[in-house]
């Protein structure tokens, strides 16, 4: 008996894990396109987040803008403290982030993450062949014949596509073959561009209060603003690009993003604080006295869209002049132009719709012994453990699916 894995990212490297242990008796190979399988998680100056600090499978649910009750169920199958037992036991330690998410302890992705997770597979006995991928398959009451792209074709009792979730990918290609119709891919930007000079900044300037709000969308988060060179980003936006990612590519990430630097004050609030920072202050200049923690460099932007002159004392300020500088704190408007470079997306939406597998086993209900997991699924979580978590659990799943079904063939 023998499974053929198309992929060894995060969930294709799970699964195979999962199945080779499951069924010792099951011949378990994968197949990736790439060289070097996972490279992507060995940068130290960004290393990933492997899973979540706790197991709360209501908040999980909540952190998926789509499949979110599929992931309740998944989470309590397989939930993150599992999940960090086993990067434990495969050499990883991880470090609790004030986000909750888990991220490896510094100096370990300079140490190459990859190679720990590709370790424990051997030591599965999983075998993996890199730069070969799945081209074609097809299927017939005694399994699959596949074709590889660089390589002889092979016979395989099972199929696991976990090839990623971009719709120009084989995966997709292969899923439709069998009457699968994926969802189309739709990427979620870090950062929204735009060309308005308050956010224009020659280093990265983070607000960690504020929040965000779409109106065209009718859609707000919190969790903090930052403004970066190339764009604005932070938790809020990355929520809000998340959650809505479909709509704001037919927008073409063209929209009116309204910013609160100060979403902790109540209404009214802000105009009482300036007020009192008036009376006090009054000989002071206003661009040197920066208020309501906000940074220096952001203050003294919005003082420049008001058209103060440098030197204007906090006693020179009308009332009709104070109350516009409380609505530039609370409502910024600024209009996005367009969405961060591919590289920078970290969450996408679309996929195969849950609908069309078994919810216990990821099984295909078109064609028996296909299976798949990841971002193959029309699933789609937030940034911050979430995302790479659903990976991880929908692997397991499926891995565990096929050795369970592998021991009941072989008796």
């Amino acid at each position: 008996m023998n499974l053929t894995v198309a992929g060894c990212g995060p969930a294709g490297l799970i699964a195979a894990i999962s199945a080779a242990q499951g069924c010792p008796g099951l011949d378990v190979l994968v197949l990736e396109r790439e060289a070097e399988p996972l490279r992507w998680m060995n940068d130290p100056r960004n290393p990933p987040a492997l899973t979540r600090a706790d197991d709360d499978a209501d908040a999980f649910a909540a952190a998926c803008p789509n499949g979110g009750e599929f992931m309740r169920g998944a989470c309590m199958a397989f939930p993150p403290s599992q999940m960090a037992l086993w990067l434990r036991e495969a050499g990883i330690r991880c470090q609790t982030m004030p986000d909750a998410s888990l991220r490896p302890l510094p100096g370990l992705a300079a140490q190459r993450l990859s190679i720990c997770l590709l370790e424990a597979a051997k030591m599965a006995g999983v075998r993996i062949v890199t730069g070969n991928a799945l081209v074609e398959m097809s299927a017939s009451t005694e399994g699959f014949r596949l074709w590889t792209k660089n390589g002889p074709s092979l016979d395989a009792d099972y199929v696991l596509l976990a090839t990623g979730g971009r719709s120009g990918q084989l995966g997709w290609a292969l899923a439709t073959q069998f009457g699968h119709m994926p969802r189309k891919w739709v990427p979620s930007p870090v950062l929204l561009c735009t060309n308005d000079h308050r956010a224009k900044v020659s280093a990265p300037l983070e607000v960690p209060g504020a929040r965000a709000w779409l109106p065209e969308l009718d859609a707000e988060a919190g969790g903090g603003v930052t403004l970066h060179p190339n764009g604005i980003g932070g938790r809020a936006v990355l929520e809000l690009t998340a959650r809505h990612s479909a709509a704001l590519a037919e927008l073409g990430h063209t929209t009116m993003l309204e910013i609160n630097w100060a979403a902790h004050l109540t209404q009214g609030q802000p105009t009482r604080i300036l007020r009192e920072i008036q009376q006090s202050h009054a000989r002071k200049t206003v661009v040197e006295d920066p208020v309501m923690d906000l940074p220096v460099k952001l203050w003294e932007r919005l003082l420049a869209d008001m058209k103060l002159p440098p030197d204007s004392r906090w006693s020179a300020l009308s009332p009709a002049k104070l109350q516009a500088l409380a609505g530039q704190i609370v409502s910024t408007r600024i209009k996005t132009d367009g969405r961060a470079m591919n590289k920078a997306e970290w969450v996408a939406s679309g996929g195969v719709p849950l609908e069309e597998l078994a919810q216990d086993s990821l099984q295909s209900l078109r064609q028996r012994g296909l299976y798949m997991a990841g971002e193959m699924l029309d699933i789609d979580a937030l940034p911050g453990g979430w995302n790479l978590h659903c990976a991880w659990a929908t692997g397991w799943m499926a891995g565990n699916a096929v050795a369970d079904a592998a021991r009941a063939r072989i008796g």
